[in-house]
């Protein structure tokens, strides 16, 4: 068994029951017995990178990881997609179990792109619009008259790769 193997099974369901409290209608989690410096009324956890953290037993935890836990009672096995980008909305309504791969194509745009559209981008040198996908491999689609085309080609790629809907939003 792997390291993380390991570490996971330190925490099991019925200590995560006894000690966190969750809501699934906020996606919330609260502690159920708060001690010294815990509030019993404030949902717990900190950001980090993102992503909301308590520490528990001896350990930074992610939130989701916990919740997963409680309403499924095991851990996830493969990678927690919270499906509105939003990685503090903890509602297990919002979380899905995914792959690598799955996870990637539900990403937000990037902060460097300037095109307005994941995977469209201005060529200088052709003086056109050229739509691209990333699928384990780049991928171009094609080169185009005008950025509309390129978008539509792009979607048409994305559907067609069974990208989620929500990816490249802002």
């Amino acid at each position: 068994m792997n390291g993380a193997g390991r570490r996971r099974q330190m925490m099991n369901l019925e200590e995560i029951v006894d000690v966190f409290d969750y809501r699934p209608d906020t996606g919330q989690l609260f502690w159920k017995n708060p001690g010294k410096g815990r509030q019993m009324e404030r949902s717990i956890g900190s950001l980090c990178k993102g992503y909301l953290n308590v520490q528990f037993g001896g350990r930074n935890r992610r939130v989701h990881h916990i919740v997963w836990l409680i309403c499924y009672g095991e851990w996830p096995l493969g990678q927690i997609d919270h499906i509105d980008g939003n990685r503090t909305n903890n509602r297990i309504a919002n979380l899905r179990i995914v792959n690598n791969q799955d996870n990637h194509k539900n990403m937000k745009r990037f902060s460097t792109n300037t095109s307005g559209c994941t995977g469209v981008s201005w060529s200088k040198s052709k003086r056109k619009w050229c739509a691209y996908i990333n699928v384990g491999k780049m991928i171009m689609i094609g080169r185009y008259g005008s950025f509309d085309e390129a978008v539509e080609a792009r979607k048409k790629a994305e559907v067609q790769h069974n990208f989620h809907q929500n990816h490249g939003r802002n």
